[in-house]
């Protein structure tokens, strides 16, 4: 008899820190400028997002992605996908990165930061 084991998702950001997400909606909201506090960083071999944000349903997570080798973009993304790529048998690995602080900078900042280096001929 073969025994079907199901994994549990890997939980990337607990209630309290979603609910910190959810305020920094508010505050981007009146002010886009301000320096975002948390944001959290998750990476995966050649990604990372920058969570800056996070919506009412709870998993709708908004910030900066960057893929290796293109240019970093402001997007939603869905935190049961992230935890279950996380969790999920031969995936990429997900990780959150705990020692990260923004350091005051702004998700503009970041962007900057990732632009890839044209190359001049």
């Amino acid at each position: 008899m073969n025994k079907v084991v199901t994994k549990m998702a890997i939980q990337l950001l607990d209630r309290k820190e979603i609910n910190l997400l959810k305020q920094n909606h508010a505050d981007v909201k009146s002010n886009p400028e301000i320096p975002l506090k948390p944001l959290f960083k998750l990476h995966a071999e050649g990604c990372m997002w920058l969570i800056t944000h996070a919506y009412e349903d709870d998993d709708t997570l908004g910030g900066l992605e960057y893929i290796e080798g293109g240019f970093p973009e402001l997007k939603t993304f869905s935190l049961s996908e992230l935890e279950m790529a996380a969790s999920a048998p031969f995936s990429l690995i997900v990780e959150r990165d705990k020692e990260f602080v923004s350091q005051g900078k702004t998700i503009a900042d970041f962007a900057v930061e990732l632009q890839p280096i044209a190359a001049i001929a």
